[in-house]
């Protein structure tokens, strides 16, 4: 019974290996401010090598994404009203209220306060990524692309 299926498989496998039926694709990244850009660089970077066309679109503001890097896809930016310190701030609200002891009321009260302000910071982002005329010609350009994105 398995090796019936094991057939089948390989043969699709093959076909997928050929050079001549795989071409490199177009892939829009959208990564967003606290997000996994940091494990999704190395795939992003390797896929762009592998002949793929890759756009990354990122926030203007940003603490992982530097501009200093040396990369094989393009990077576009789309503006935002969050300054860095907006950025430094509430998560630094966000991790002090965890290295605190706090008596009963506040130990629960605090890390919620905190955390709604974080994640309000981070919806702010994700909301200006769609209030940009910029951004949406960019959207408009990319459309035969995949889209790739932890929001």
């Amino acid at each position: 019974m398995t090796l019936r299926l094991c057939h089948p498989l390989a043969a699709w496998i093959f076909i997928l290996l050929i050079p001549g039926l795989s071409e490199g694709g177009k892939l829009l990244v959208v990564p967003m401010v606290g997000s996994h850009w940091l494990s999704m660089k190395e795939v992003v970077q390797k896929l762009a090598e592998r002949g793929h066309e890759v756009v990354v679109l990122k926030p203007e503001v940003s603490w992982q994404m530097g501009e200093r890097e040396k990369h094989a896809y393009t990077v576009k930016t789309y503006p935002v009203s969050t300054k860095l310190e907006d950025l430094d701030h509430a998560f630094k609200l966000f991790i002090g209220t965890f290295l605190k002891r706090l008596p009963f009321p506040e130990n629960v009260i605090e890390p919620y306060k905190n955390t709604v302000h974080l994640f309000k910071t981070f919806y702010l982002e994700c909301r200006e990524l769609f209030s940009s005329m910029e951004t949406l010609y960019i959207f408009m350009g990319c459309n035969n692309f995949f889209f790739l994105s932890d929001i």
